[in-house]
């Protein structure tokens, strides 16, 4: 969740990202100096005290390391626009991968260029233990021609028929097809060749039309696309196909601001810089780390990669074109298929625009203004607020629009690749962050059932959403919901960063001097200034220290 006029966070020191087009950081395992330790143990004796239960996570990595290795073939364009410094740069690429090829891996390549109807060369046949003769191959390529990407695809894929086991393509392109669109042939292939193929595609200052291609290649077949712009960053791109430069972490847990540890006073947002979209510490510790700290060996090695404010679309939106809109951080979706052991999922709530409260505020308020005996408004009356059946049908209407919805398919579809590693793939159900009612130290208690009914609509229509598509998957859902009963913003207990809670505190309360009036009695919002801090920061849904303990005892119970 993020409030009004932000965008949105995302990752842990030491992620695995592509800085300048290199490999930035290996595999990392989770590490605390000597306060954090204090803190965590303590935190981890509270929430562990309370569930008291083993984990068992399905996967094995040691199954998977003893898999068979995937036969490679390399294919390179070599049409005229590789020409000079570019090829150069791709062939120091080429050979630094054919070193890290493992022993016994069979592998090829074939280069294309020319006219329509062009397949490419066959350069270096497929053969194991076939370093020498790559690095012949590779040193004599020159470029020249076109770009028939459709009919070098479908002369790999006949390279590889005969093939047995697990294969892939590794496709390097600077440039769009010059002979049609070859996402449909690369559907076609995947179909033919069945289980355990695959194409990597790496656009190579690649423009976005080529791009887009080379994105749907990779997405079409099960594989992954690479955006690059230098000879380091090919170079680290290769590395992550074939799993030399590609660190797998236990456990990933993509999400939004709710996975941060950050409040709207807090985030001093700048996705370009900060992998997590707000810059500095949190105040509070982001439950993924509890998680991590909490679950013993199994998952303590951690890639928490959420971010401030994103949505489901924008996850979708980076993994097709293999690299985040701001920053050099790898997507969430493509960290999420390295995981071995467990995946968790927190996105979803930004794509209803939650935090737009003029827009659900005017869908879901109805006012009942009190009249004189002539039917008259009365002037000197209170008018009464009350939600409207509005309410829920324009939730599900968002939460079921088409955009969305392919949106969702698209991002459970990615998290398969996950489950089909053997990790767990956990989607968590979003709380109310808005308490019943105002809780104040010998003040009476005042109704927030207002705000706290337009915020579980919201909410209950977001979870319905992920449930369906879970239970679909085959992955587990864990309800946030019940542990944040009676916790929400303006309880005297609080999980969330919020303190206030009703439409008063819009009013003139929390937000006292910013302009807010519904014009009585024609029921029309005036211009308020919802970006202000100060409603942000009284609404704040993020939660707080309590509020990530109580996120991180309920993952660790959905997974025992």
């Amino acid at each position: 969740m993020t409030r009004c006029g932000q965008s949105a966070p995302g990752v842990i020191d030491g992620r695995a990202r592509l800085t300048g087009g290199t490999v930035a950081a290996g595999r990392h395992r989770l590490r605390l100096s000597g306060r954090q330790r204090v803190v965590a143990a303590s935190v981890a004796a509270a929430v562990m005290a309370a569930i008291a239960i083993p984990m068992v996570l399905s996967g094995s990595g040691d199954a998977r390391a003893a898999a068979a290795v995937p036969t490679t073939l390399f294919v390179v364009d070599t049409s005229g626009s590789m020409g000079g410094q570019r090829l150069d740069d791709a062939k120091a690429a080429l050979s630094t991968a054919v070193d890290a090829l493992s022993p016994g891996q069979v592998a090829g390549m074939r280069s294309f260029a020319g006219e329509c109807g062009d397949t490419g060369t066959l350069v270096t046949p497929l053969k194991a233990d076939n370093k020498a003769a790559l690095h012949r191959d590779i040193d004599q390529l020159q470029a020249g021609g076109g770009t028939p990407t459709p009919g070098s695809l479908e002369a790999a894929a006949a390279d590889l028929a005969s093939v047995k086991g697990p294969k892939q393509i590794v496709l390097i392109s600077d440039g769009q097809s010059t002979c049609g669109d070859p996402c449909p042939v690369a559907a076609q292939i995947a179909q033919q060749q069945g289980v355990g193929f695959k194409v990597h595609t790496v656009g190579f200052n690649a423009p976005d039309t080529a791009e887009g291609e080379l994105a749907c290649i990779a997405r079409t077949t099960g594989g992954q696309y690479f955006s690059v712009t230098d000879a380091p960053g090919l170079t680290g791109a290769l590395g992550q196909i074939l799993g030399t430069g590609s660190p797998t972490h236990e456990y990933v847990a993509i999400g939004d601001s709710t996975t941060t540890g950050f409040s709207v006073p807090t985030c001093t947002e700048d996705r370009a810089t900060s992998a997590f979209g707000c810059v500095g510490a949190p105040p509070a510790t982001p439950f993924p780390q509890l998680v991590a700290t909490q679950g013993g060996s199994a998952v303590d090695d951690l890639d928490r990669v959420g971010i401030w404010g994103y949505t489901i679309h924008e996850a979708v939106a980076d993994l097709n074109r293999g690299k985040n809109d701001k920053g050099p951080w790898v997507p969430q979706l493509t960290a999420a298929g390295r995981a071995t052991k467990l995946v968790t999922v927190n996105l979803g709530i930004n794509d209803m625009n939650f935090s737009d409260y003029k827009g659900w505020l005017a869908s879901c308020v109805t006012v009942k203004v009190r009249t004189t005996f002539w039917g008259l408004p009365n002037p000197s009356a209170t008018p009464s607020l009350g939600q409207s059946g509005n309410c829920a049908k324009a939730a599900e209407a968002k939460a079921t629009a088409p955009a969305l919805q392919k949106d969702m398919d698209a991002m459970f579809t990615a998290l398969d690749a996950a489950k089909a590693k053997g990790a767990k793939v956990v989607v968590t159900k979003y709380y109310n962050p808005i308490n019943d009612k105002r809780q104040l130290r010998f003040q009476p208690d005042r109704s927030c059932s207002l705000l706290h009914g337009i915020a579980g609509t919201l909410v209950g229509a977001m979870n319905t959403q992920l449930e369906k598509r879970a239970t679909a998957h085959g992955f587990t859902t864990v309800d946030l919901a019940p542990a944040f009963v009676g916790h929400g913003a303006g309880s005297g207990d609080s999980y969330v960063f919020g303190s206030e809670c009703e439409v008063g505190g819009l009013l003139g309360g929390a937000a006292k001097g910013v302009s807010f009036d519904f014009d009585w009695p024609s029921r029309q919002l005036k211009d308020v200034s919802f970006t202000d801090k100060k409603i942000q920061a009284a609404f704040d849904p993020h939660p707080n220290g309590k509020g990530t303990q109580a996120q991180a005892a309920a993952v660790l119970g959905g997974i025992k």
